[in-house]
């Protein structure tokens, strides 16, 4: 199996199934899809039973209860489930391009992550966006569309959706560390283990997702590799929300002062 794709999920039924028909048309094929569950209800389990039916990939749902932001721990849980040695990290509001795996694929390298960027979707590509048209390749027509969304100011990236792969052209792009995005990652499973995968300490939506794990890693020397215009998502236009937590600024001070990689409260606890 070429990867385990871990995609975070809460509630939002739709946009699963747009995710999971977008990695139905990936241009290559032997991977598993983990859906990390933070507690959602029977509507999800409905969804995830179906799929598991209609697409020809494996689909495993880790799943617990609902006791508020947990979302490190069921990472955890979806990284022991993952039986891939490349694993793959999604969140449920972002929609992979067609070649999303392969590049993934393509670029990987031992201790290293592989980081991409997000592609911000207007409010109305997000509420026109459905499984049918992710299936027909509408995604990829509405470049022009976002790239004019940018130039009037109205969303942010929107010179993500711009897609270079010739290897010539590459060659006058220089992938940056431009840091970790806990929506678009990847890594090589032995690696994320060795710092003992998410701290399961972080319990509000705040700090300590993506940047724990990054600031662990380097630690561990592990680096960054930023690849811009490939490695494409399209991330669903939603609220801002407010993301600070006092405890989880605490828990990030601790592990930087200690200069900690390994973290005694991820996947193994000691």
């Amino acid at each position: 199996m070429n990867a385990s794709v871990i995609v975070t999920v809460y509630n939002d039924t739709r946009w699963l199934e747009m995710i999971l028909t977008a990695l139905s048309i990936q241009s290559v094929g032997e991977f598993e899809v983990i859906v990390a569950d933070d507690g959602s209800g029977k509507e999800m389990q409905a969804l995830i039973d179906d799929a598991k039916k209609h697409f020809h990939f494996p689909i495993k749902h880790v799943w617990h209860e609902d006791l508020g932001w947990r979302k490190n721990i069921i990472l955890n849980r979806a990284i022991e489930a993952s039986e891939s040695d490349y694993l793959i990290f999604l969140d449920g509001d972002c929609v992979p391009h067609h070649k999303f795996i392969e590049e993934h694929l393509r670029w990987r390298e031992a201790r290293r992550i592989l980081a991409g960027r997000r592609v911000q979707l207007t409010t109305k590509l997000s509420e026109e966006i459905s499984p049918e048209k992710i299936a027909k390749g509408w995604l990829r027509r509405q470049t022009w569309r976002l790239l004019w969304a940018g130039i009037r100011g109205e969303e942010r990236f929107a010179e993500n959706v711009v897609r270079i792969s010739s290897p010539l052209l590459r060659r006058f792009i220089k992938d940056k560390d431009r840091g970790l995005l806990g929506c678009n990652f990847s890594l090589w499973r032995k690696d994320i283990m060795e710092v003992n995968g998410f701290d399961e300490r972080y319990l509000h939506c705040a700090v300590g997702e993506d940047t724990d794990l990054e600031l662990r890693m380097r630690n561990a020397n592990i680096r960054v590799l930023t690849k811009k215009h490939q490695l494409t998502v399209y991330h669903k236009k939603h609220k801002q929300q407010d993301f600070y937590s006092p405890e989880n600024e605490a828990i990030y001070k601790e592990n930087q002062d200690l200069k900690r990689s390994y973290t005694p409260y991820g996947i193994k606890q000691e």
